[in-house]
């Protein structure tokens, strides 16, 4: 398991919960701080007045925990030449569950896998803007998809990106109005010299994973809080088992694999301002161009 919720995992960045089971139940508040009617509510009240009444307003929501396995049989004369194999299967097949996850928590439609990012119904895909070439990311692309974050979750977002949108990046200037231009992202070190494989966008860290989309379309830049996904892993973790039995006639012993993991976000659509009139959303991915 630390293999597989390692540094290049979205899983540990998620609301993570475990169960005995393989589903759990929850309950979801989805009413806003300034939503009138439905819900807790507040109210300016004169002295010796009857304060008004409100109460708890829940939707139960299951969230079934999905089996990711793998089943490797190898053949008895390779167990015996390569005594090193138990310790290879030990660190390749994690690698290969942590991108399933990292692909479904991104991409996944829901059905025996997790609802991903770019599936959820609260995701809120920014436009690019008028004119602008195709495959390109452009200043206000960036400030624009910040600006449709739901602000107090800001200081915990991240950016997930496709690689190929580096270049992109690194040529990204904040435009002037008296012609000269500055550099809008500088990764950390501030120049070649520097380390170029860090780096954050208007304050916040930018995560390259092969979980996103191409470059130029929708879910190759994400601006998204994963605290407001909900994952649920059966208390088991990963297990690994080992059997002789299945292809005894063959001369293969079986490595088996499993893991029971389900998530979806917390958000069950994006939300009406206030006071404006864009909505905001927890996961904000910018649109194809």
């Amino acid at each position: 398991m630390v293999k597989v919720a390692g540094e290049g995992s979205m899983l540990g960045r998620t609301d993570q919960q475990t169960t005995s089971s393989n589903s759990i139940t929850v309950p979801v508040d989805e009413s806003t701080p300034w939503q009138t009617s439905g819900g807790v509510q507040c109210t300016w009240e004169g002295e010796a007045t009857q304060i008004a009444q409100s109460g708890v307003q829940f939707k139960s929501v299951t969230l079934r925990a999905n089996k990711l396995a793998a089943l490797v049989p190898v053949t008895d004369e390779l167990l015996e030449d390569a005594p090193s194999l138990n310790a290879y299967l030990g660190r390749k097949v994690p690698e290969k569950i942590a991108f399933k996850i990292n692909d479904a928590l991104v991409n996944g439609d829901g059905v025996n896998k997790p609802l991903g990012l770019l599936k959820s119904p609260a995701l809120i895909t920014q436009a690019a803007e008028g004119g602008q070439a195709s495959g390109t990311i452009v200043f206000k692309n960036v400030i624009n998809m910040a600006s449709r974050v739901y602000a107090p979750l800001r200081p915990s977002c991240v950016w997930l990106a496709n690689q190929d949108i580096e270049p992109q990046l690194a040529q990204m200037v904040i435009p002037a109005s008296s012609g000269v231009s500055s550099p809008a992202y500088l990764p950390a070190g501030s120049g070649l010299q520097g380390n170029p494989y860090s780096g954050s966008l208007m304050g916040r860290p930018l995560v390259f994973t092969e979980a996103c989309q191409a470059l130029g379309t929708v879910g190759d830049l994400i601006l998204v809080d994963m605290s407001q996904y909900l994952s649920v892993m059966k208390s088991s973790g990963l297990r690994a088992d080992t059997s002789i039995h299945m292809f005894f006639d063959q001369g293969l012993t079986a490595f088996r694999f499993t893991l029971r993991l389900g998530g979806m976000p917390w958000w069950a659509s994006s939300i009406a301002r206030a006071k404006g009139g864009n909505t905001l959303s927890f996961c904000v991915a910018l649109a194809a161009r």
